[in-house]
């Protein structure tokens, strides 16, 4: 006997969970409903790095650096957990893919032994600390977001 069991988390998510109780499995899938994430108001968002980074960035040089395509770069980035809206918002608009489709390709990357995913922090104020204590980092944040010192934008999307 199979179970479905609709979660949701936050407004921009839905997680489906499938249960086989003969099989002991579960499988889940994260569907994302991209007109939840722009209705509960997603705003624009900032891409951030130390103030010490002379570096200049336009949305493909952003997207390469966040999906590993940038190694060159030396540049550490930092993501936010799927939970946050503004994660759902920079991969739909910057990335240009479904949460779904981005686990997908890193762990095939992790599995082919190429690279590893950017850096999951827990929050944006974790975000902002680890951003400003390392020159290599490259984040996003809400838009709206106060910025310590230390940290500067490099690229704003606007909703």
């Amino acid at each position: 006997m199979k179970k479905l069991i609709i979660r949701l988390t936050p407004p921009s998510l839905f997680s489906f969970v499938q249960v086989s109780q003969s099989e002991s499995t579960v499988i889940k899938v994260t569907a994302l409903v991209a007109c939840a994430v722009f209705s509960f108001g997603a705003g624009a968002l900032s891409v951030i790095t130390h103030v010490d980074n002379t570096m200049t960035f336009n949305k493909q040089q952003i997207r390469d650096v966040f999906m590993g395509a940038a190694p060159k770069l030396k540049l550490i980035p930092v993501v936010l957990p799927i939970s946050e809206p503004v994660r759902l918002q920079f991969n739909i608009k910057v990335v240009g893919l479904t949460e779904s489709r981005i686990q997908s390709y890193w762990a095939q990357m992790r599995f082919s032994g190429h690279m590893k995913p950017p850096r999951e922090l827990k929050s944006e104020a974790d975000v902002l600390d680890f951003v400003s204590a390392n020159p290599e980092a490259i984040a996003y944040v809400s838009a709206d977001t106060k910025l310590p010192a230390g940290v500067k934008t490099v690229f704003v999307l606007d909703q």
